[in-house]
């Protein structure tokens, strides 16, 4: 943009007609203006018509012109629109003094390509008053000859008396000579204007002004060509890309604006820093058209399938522990006063240990010989349990139930533990989503762990149900209730299970795919994961608020 005390005509004009695009234009009226100086101009030696026939023919003509010329100048059109809706059309009201001062530079860049075109445009009324036939139809009709032949421009020229041809070559003369004034007083006026405003402004910051002009637009077009070919290549419709084309009126508006901050003390570094600040907003409307690609490939939809009520899982667990741990204390207490043998008791399975993700598989062997039924203990020593009323079951099955309940305490227990671990790494990691955007491999590892734990603790959830559901030789012992709420939380968590996944894979495909090292894009991705976590969040705050329950259940 040139500056507000600079109009560059001459540039400007010279510029109109280089491109290709102008210059067929004006080749093209040119030869229809030499086509239709050919063909005589038709008086209507009419008083009443004469001056609108004359006025249309002068007029029309420039319009058509003047319509040309904005439509073979896309780039700079499209500028003038987008800076008269965004800046001058809303601060109309606010403009204090004339046009091209230094408060409203954009306003005077229109008016300057505006004048451009008007002043191409106006060689049609020059090249028709050399002419000279529009003049003599207006200056020549006279209002009290009733007859359109006895009009002086109507007539043939055999016709014509001697002073009534004197009269129409005057009209001519005047014509040419207006014509050729109004020739001579535009370049007169442009080069008056041009040393005016060279003689008060350093030249050199005129050539800055120029080459700045001429490369804000340049490098403006080349991105929105760009642009535009990527979208043609990969087959997508940029509706919504169009529509933000709009915000380039704030870049215009800080390109044009710029200018007045140009320095006149050294030429090239001003130049640079210019083509710096123009480089760096192009690249910024560059990013922005990539975030919004990137916004619309984002997945649209919430990651997780179900919502899983953690809160009954844990206190489920933790129940199922607790009764599983009476359970044990019962078989233990009955199995001890059943006064095993040494040797009995040296092949009674040992209860596995409580290590995270580990519990033994081991069972009592079924061959090992019973302690011996006759050294029963009186039943006045025998605690109070629920298994006191099934005497006629065998002690080798006391054990091996024992086992097997031994087996699943330590293992939920153990289970118990983990998902308290596992939870308490989730909510640390939920609770700073910059983490999550700045760190998206460390992110990405530590789900995908949680993950491959979650899917191991219900693996084992699933073995310590079977288990259970073996035990049927006890016909007292009822664990239909421990063995279903068992299944219900291995469901649970399994659906958790996928949930996270899906959410650890929209992380992997976004750290693909996503751009970086930008400082928007980090806020891009930010605001995504913001959402995106506090919906993992809100799922599983019921548990969080609960985190010290089961810890201290455990440690009891």
């Amino acid at each position: 943009m040139v500056h507000p005390d600079h109009p560059n005509i001459e540039s400007g004009m010279l510029k109109n007609l280089s491109t290709p695009g102008s210059a067929f234009a004006i080749t093209f009226l040119f030869l229809v203006f030499q086509y239709t100086f050919k063909l005589d101009f038709q008086c209507p030696c009419d008083p009443s018509n004469n001056t609108v026939f004359c006025v249309l023919y002068i007029v029309f003509p420039v319009i058509i012109i003047f319509c040309i010329l904005i439509l073979t100048a896309k780039t700079s059109t499209a500028v003038c629109l987008g800076t008269w809706k965004y800046n001058c059309k809303h601060n109309f009201c606010k403009w204090q003094g004339s046009c091209c001062d230094p408060r409203s530079p954009t306003c005077c860049y229109i008016f300057k390509h505006i004048m451009r075109n008007v002043v191409l445009s106006c060689l049609w009324i020059i090249t028709v008053l050399i002419d000279g036939d529009v003049y003599v139809c207006l200056g020549l009709t006279e209002v009290n000859i009733t007859s359109w032949h006895n009009q002086i421009p109507c007539k043939e020229k055999e016709k014509l008396t001697t002073d009534e041809y004197n009269n129409l070559k005057h009209h001519q003369t005047v014509s040419e000579i207006i014509g050729l004034s109004f020739l001579f007083t535009i370049p007169l006026v442009w080069c008056i204007f041009s040393l005016g405003f060279q003689y008060h402004k350093n030249p050199y910051k005129n050539l800055y002004e120029d080459l700045y002009e001429d490369k804000a637009i340049t490098l403006a077009e080349m991105s929105l060509q760009e642009r535009a070919k990527k979208c043609a290549e990969d087959n997508y419709f940029c509706i919504t890309e169009l529509s933000d084309l709009n915000n380039l009126s704030t870049y215009s508006k800080g390109v044009i604006t710029l200018l007045d901050e140009a320095t006149t003390t050294s030429v090239l570094p001003s130049i640079n820093s210019a083509l710096t600040s123009i480089t760096s907003k192009i690249s910024s409307i560059t990013l922005e058209f990539s975030l919004i690609k990137l916004g619309q490939s984002l997945p649209t939809s919430e990651p997780f399938s179900t919502i899983p009520n953690f809160a009954s899982i844990t206190s489920k667990l933790i129940l199922i522990t607790s009764e599983l741990t009476l359970l044990n204390t019962a078989l233990s207490n009955k199995t001890s006063a059943d006064s095993p043998t040494p040797a009995d008791s040296s092949r009674t399975p040992a209860v596995p240990s409580s290590s995270p993700g580990e519990h033994s598989t081991s069972r009592a062997d079924p061959s090992t010989s019973p302690a011996d039924p006759s050294s029963t203990p009186d039943p006045s020593r025998t605690p109070a349990d629920p298994f006191t009323t099934s005497a006629a079951s065998s002690t080798s099955s006391d054990y091996l139930t024992f086992s097997t309940i031994s087996e699943t305490t330590s293992a939920l227990t153990s289970i118990t533990c983990k998902l308290t671990s596992i939870i308490s790494g989730l909510a640390s990691i939920i609770s700073a989503p910059s983490l999550i955007t700045t760190q998206l491999p460390f992110t990405t590892s530590a789900f995908n762990s949680i993950t491959s734990e979650l899917s191991s603790i219900t693996s084992d959830l699933t073995s310590i149900t079977s288990k259970l559901s073996s035990i049927t030789s006890l016909p007292s012992l009822d664990i239909s209730l421990t063995i279903s709420a068992l299944s219900s939380i291995t469901i649970n968590l399994s659906s958790f299970t996928s949930d996270l996944s899906k959410f650890t894979l929209e992380l992997k495909n976004l750290n693909c795919s996503a751009p970086s090292s930008t400082t928007t894009a980090s806020t891009s991705r930010t605001n995504y994961f913001s959402q995106k976590t506090q919906i993992l969040f809100s799922r599983i705050s019921t548990f969080f608020s609960k985190n010290r329950e089961p810890s201290s259940v455990v440690s009891e």
